[in-house]
């Protein structure tokens, strides 16, 4: 694992944009080059003496001095924004608390689902690793209203609603 001097000694990093730039000259890279490449996954990720970081786990250690001892969560969602006001340590259980919508989701609303059997909108949220039913309603965005009442009770500044 890199320490935070040797990360500081190899990298600049700007907590307003979230950038890394290498600061000295590195076969086959310019000097003050953007550093990283974007994955599949939509993370960014640093080579740095054979191993691969994530760029905002990098981030934090930069800026904190220690790797987080668990997840750091994107607040805004943004996997490729890695500014510090954008950051923040998160539980794997919090992490998923703020995620997005599921891309099959056909309500257009998080939380959100059509019950054939009850023939109504169904509110249901994750709580603990089961799903509970919120209730049944005659439209989604009166379901989806009940899963952000919810959602917010129980995750907190966590919370993401679509």
């Amino acid at each position: 694992m890199i320490t935070q001097s040797a990360l500081k000694e190899l990298l600049k990093y700007d907590p307003d944009t979230g950038l890394f730039a290498w600061k000295n000259r590195r076969i086959g890279v310019k000097k003050s080059l953007e550093a990283g490449s974007m994955q599949k996954n939509g993370y960014f990720v640093i080579g740095i003496r054979g191993k691969k970081y994530y760029s905002h786990r990098l981030a934090w250690l930069h800026e904190k001095g220690e790797f987080p001892p668990d997840n750091i969560d994107h607040i805004n969602g943004n996997r490729q924004d890695n500014r510090m006001c954008n950051l923040r340590a998160a539980s794997v259980q919090q992490n998923n608390f703020n995620r997005a919508a599921q891309r099959n989701n056909k309500s257009g609303y998080k939380g959100v689902c059509w019950s054939g059997i009850k023939r109504k909108w169904q509110a249901d949220i994750c709580l603990e690793g089961r799903h509970v039913c919120l209730g049944y309603f005659h439209s989604p965005a009166l379901a989806h209203l009940a899963y952000c009442k919810a959602a917010k009770k129980h995750f907190g500044e966590y919370a993401r609603y679509a």
